[in-house]
């Protein structure tokens, strides 16, 4: 438990678990949302897989140079641009501008 003491892992620990938590709930979010706009099961499947195939696409492109760089700047940055994409969601989902399209992207 020494490593619970150290400030930096402590804040990276309880970071990582808050982000996958909040991953977790995007995920089923998305679902939920592509169902409830399309009541097809085809379309929540698109959503899903539209949902981390930047990621994984984005994995291999740009790993090596993701370690060349500070990566707590990184981690930081590719949250806050995660934030920004499901707060433009939301205002459009509140705005009634959301559908399956625009959901995808």
């Amino acid at each position: 438990m020494s490593l619970l003491k150290d400030r930096n892992f402590l804040l990276l620990f309880a970071g990582q678990g808050i982000s996958r938590f909040g991953d977790g709930l995007y995920t089923a979010a998305t679902a939920w949302l592509a169902w409830s706009l399309t009541k097809d099961p085809t379309a929540v499947a698109v959503v899903s897989v539209s949902a981390f195939a930047p990621a994984f696409v984005a994995t291999f492109v740009f790993a090596s140079y993701a370690d060349r760089g500070d990566r707590r700047k990184l981690m930081i940055a590719t949250d806050l641009a995660r934030v920004v994409v499901v707060a433009v969601a939301s205002v459009l989902l509140s705005l009634d501008l959301l559908n399956l399209p625009v959901l995808v992207a």
